[in-house]
C-alpha cells in the first residue's frame, strides 16, 4: 500500500473502505481509532460463516488496516428504496444475519452495533455482517439491534404480510431472545433475480 491512497468509497463509524492499491479484487479497510490489531485477528479466527471475510491485518501510520476479498457491495442502508426487493429477500437477509449472530453468541462473542451499514450483500446476493472487533458483552443489545433491522427491512422491502411477519419476529426477539424468535423465520431461499440484479447494478456503478 502506498502513502498516496485513493479516495474512500464508503465511510461508517467502524471502518473506512478504500479500493485496493494494487488494483486487485476486494477492498482495504481502515479501522476506527482505538481498535487493537489483536481484536481484528480474533474475529478473523472465529470460523463463523457469514461475517465479512478478513485477510491480512496490519498497522500503518498508526491505524489498523485489513484486506478483504469482498468488494464494497451494497449495504441495507443503500437499498431502502427503488430496489424491487421483496419479502422473500427481507426474510433471507434477516434470517442469515440472525443466524450469524447466534453463532457468535455461541462462541461468547457479541457484535454491539448491528445496523443497516454493517450488513452488505456479497456478489452472489448473500448477506454478510461486517464485524471487525468484539462488541460489548451484551446479548440483549444485539437482539435489540436485530429487531430494529427487522423493522427497517419490513418497511423497505415487504408487503403487508411480510411486514407483519418481521414485526412479530422483532417483538418475540426483544421479549424472549434470539433462540426463541429465530424459528419464526422461514429458512432462507437462494437469492432471486431481483437481488442478483441489484448486486450487479451496484457492481457496475462502483
Amino acid at each position: 500500500m502506498t502513502r498516496r491512497r485513493a479516495r474512500p468509497v464508503r465511510v461508517t463509524p467502524d471502518v473506512t473502505w478504500f479500493p485496493p492499491s494494487d488494483g486487485g479484487v476486494g477492498a482495504l479497510l481502515r479501522l476506527a481509532d482505538g481498535v487493537p490489531e489483536e481484536a481484528v485477528r480474533q474475529i478473523r479466527d472465529t470460523g463463523v460463516g457469514g461475517l465479512l471475510p478478513i485477510g491480512n491485518v496490519f498497522v500503518r501510520d498508526g491505524a489498523v488496516w485489513l484486506r478483504t476479498p469482498q468488494p464494497s457491495g451494497p449495504t441495507i442502508d443503500d437499498l431502502t428504496t427503488g430496489t424491487g426487493l421483496g419479502t422473500e429477500d427481507a426474510v433471507a437477509v434477516l434470517g442469515g444475519i440472525a443466524r450469524v449472530v447466534r453463532a457468535l453468541h455461541a462462541r461468547g462473542l457479541h457484535h454491539g452495533r448491528i445496523a443497516g451499514d454493517t450488513v452488505l450483500l456479497d456478489p452472489s446476493g448473500a448477506p454478510l455482517l461486517v464485524m471487525v472487533r468484539p462488541g460489548p458483552h451484551d446479548r440483549a443489545r444485539d437482539e435489540r439491534c436485530l429487531a430494529a433491522l427487522a423493522r427497517t427491512l419490513a418497511a423497505a422491502w415487504c408487503d403487508a404480510d411480510g411486514a407483519a411477519l418481521l414485526h412479530r419476529f422483532a417483538g418475540r426477539l426483544v421479549l424472549d431472545g434470539l433462540d426463541e424468535a429465530l424459528p419464526a423465520l422461514p429458512r432462507a431461499a437462494p437469492p432471486g433475480p431481483a437481488r442478483l440484479a441489484v448486486v450487479r447494478r451496484w457492481s457496475r456503478r462502483s
